[in-house]
């Protein structure tokens, strides 16, 4: 999909999102699965006309959430709401809502024209005299759905015969259709290559800007996350971990999970003693910090990214290069302190440190994250 929108369907075209999109929540919900809990008591939101998207590692509970809110899954306790209405006891056809799968879900059998207006045909005959869509309204929002998603001139041809990224943009149309309140995706990229992940997350960013309509996203990974959502759900164990913007999520992680499971490469975390000044050592680490309630022993982080060499005030950190990969014009170093823990710098041009080569870098007092070393929980800057 090229980033040129003339003559491409507008939000009003496909029916507006003033009319259909919706907010989304489970209030204090509760999924098992026999005597495995999958979550408890769990309180989401997702805002009407968002780009929300649940991220965590596999079996946190993030596509039993989707599934709960589609009625494709029935909670134990708790309610659904879409636009605080409790649907909780509805079935999924009737909530309005569309889903598009890890993979893809589509009819081998069917053209492309026939998976995309499939739903529609069925609502059609099986409504009340006048109440679905015509057959000229079916094809109206088909032709609408595949312009958008530029798959025009394909509409004959047979799922065999698309490129992956053809097949999920099939997916999408389909969903598109419907006119949903909100959009559902579970995965829906991981069965792509690399470089059509990144050109199809773009379009979804593209197409989320267009349609103006909820969109609820799971993914496990953060690369994702970060590059579409408008709002970041991170969870781990049946448990939200922390909500925001990406943004905010990346630059202050509330503890060392979310601190090392956000961001690529992952930050860097240490073990450190710190005395009531803010004086720090440890295995590799020598400088000041500040942060309130520090005094003792605490876990300090840093991103590769923020290593420097000059003189900045902050904490310096020793190894030994056990790695260096090539990233573009950087050199991402993996070293390791004389205890035998790693830690990655990301190096600008004309740093070439060789394997077995001793570095020290600094991390200055802006890029440093503290940690309660027991709970690993965020701790607050002084003041």
């Amino acid at each position: 999909m090229t980033a040129n929108a003339t003559h491409r369907p507008t939000s009003a075209a496909l029916g507006g999102p003033a009319a259909s999109s919706a907010g989304l929540a489970l209030r204090s919900a509760t999924k098992r699965y026999g005597a495995e809990t999958v979550f408890t008591d769990l309180d989401l939101t997702v805002d009407n006309g968002s780009f929300t998207v649940l991220v965590g590692p596999s079996g946190c509970g993030k596509s039993t959430c989707l599934r709960a809110l589609a009625g494709l899954e029935a909670l134990d306790a708790g309610q659904v709401l879409i636009d605080g209405v409790d649907v909780t006891r509805l079935p999924a056809r009737a909530r309005g809502l569309s889903m598009v799968f890890q993979d893809f879900a589509l009819y081998p059998h069917m053209t492309v024209e026939q998976n995309v207006t499939f739903a529609l045909r069925l609502q059609a005959r099986h409504s009340r005299r006048g109440a679905g869509p015509d057959r000229a309204e079916i094809r109206r929002r088909c032709a609408e759905a595949l312009t958008l998603l530029e798959l025009d001139g394909l509409e004959q041809r047979r799922p065999a015969e698309l490129s992956g990224g053809q097949r999920q943009r099939t997916a999408l149309a389909r969903a598109i259709v419907r006119r949903p309140r909100a959009f559902l995706m579970d995965e829906p990229l991981s069965n792509l290559d690399a470089q059509l992940r990144g050109q199809t997350r773009t379009q979804l960013a593209r197409l989320h800007r267009r349609l103006g309509t909820t969109f609820l996203y799971v993914t496990h990974d953060q690369v994702e996350a970060m590059s579409m959502a408008t709002r970041l759900v991170v969870l781990n164990r049946g448990e939200i971990v922390q909500a925001g913007a990406p943004e905010d999520v990346y630059e202050r992680p509330v503890d060392t999970f979310v601190a090392r499971f956000i961001g690529s490469p992952p930050m860097n975390l240490a073990t450190a003693s710190v005395t009531g000044r803010g004086d720090v050592s440890g295995d590799g680490l020598s400088g000041r910090i500040e942060a309130a309630g520090a005094a003792g022993q605490v876990t300090i982080g840093w991103r590769p990214a923020v290593a420097t060499s000059d003189s900045t005030p902050g904490v310096d950190v020793t190894g030994r290069v056990d790695v260096v990969e090539n990233v573009g014009e950087d050199r991402l170093v993996t070293a390791l302190t004389p205890g035998g823990t790693a830690f990655a710098a990301l190096l600008k041009p004309g740093t070439h440190p060789g394997v077995g080569a001793e570095i020290t870098v600094r991390v200055p007092a802006s890029g440093l994250h503290v940690f309660d070393h027991r709970t690993g929980r965020r701790l607050p800057a002084p003041g």
